[in-house]
């Protein structure tokens, strides 16, 4: 599947969102997945039109590589790149992304923090290898390995960086819910907190 990251098509979702929160305003709108077509500068004059018309407060990008984020970011300041990091996927440690977003003092998102829950319940060899060592950290310090887990995230530096707050936020699993719900990986828009709503659609 290939995401529409055409302006026309992140217009026409930011409006949709907006109607179905029942505001006139999202505090922060983030490109879901990256368009290997995507032109910076018309996405950068849809961001921009957006921002006049007082519909989008801040705007940001979900999976984007360095380079994605440097050339979107080239045209139209973006607020953090959501990624996913856990102690099962680590890229992001090494690729540069995380020393890009230090670089430039911007804040990450985290998704799936605890890898859909495979990292506490997961029954492969390198996931129960990775469970033993949280437990064992755990043990110690009389916490739990989802505790464990998140300190992991929180310790890396670029936490720091930035102005305001946006916080390593978990999407909500399929896989994985503590008290037994389920819901399927989407659009995170709710109305009166800073909503993190995903632009993109499959380009037919």
């Amino acid at each position: 599947r290939v995401i529409d990251g055409r302006p026309d098509t992140l217009k026409t979702t930011c409006e949709a969102a907006l109607k179905r929160l029942r505001t006139d305003r999202i505090d922060l709108l983030l490109i879901h997945r990256p368009d290997p077509l995507m032109d910076a500068d018309e996405v950068a004059r849809a961001f921009e039109s957006l921002r006049a018309a007082g519909k989008v407060r801040h705007f940001g990008v979900s999976n984007f590589t360095p380079g994605q984020f440097e050339l979107l970011a080239s045209r139209f300041p973006l607020v953090t790149n959501q990624i996913e990091l856990h102690p099962l996927q680590r890229a992001p440690l090494t690729d540069g992304t995380l020393d890009q977003l230090q670089r430039l003092r911007v804040r990450p998102m985290i998704w799936s923090p605890l890898a859909g829950g495979a990292l506490l319940a997961g029954g492969g060899e390198t996931e129960r290898r990775v469970q033993a060592a949280l437990g064992q950290i755990g043990a110690r310090l009389g916490v739990s390995a989802a505790t464990v887990a998140f300190a992991w995230l929180l310790r890396h530096p670029s936490r720091s960086q930035g102005r305001g707050s946006l916080p390593v936020r978990p999407t909500h699993e399929r896989r994985y819910q503590p008290h037994g719900q389920h819901h399927r990986h989407g659009p995170k828009c709710q109305r009166g907190q800073r909503s993190g709503c995903r632009s993109g659609s499959p380009r037919r």
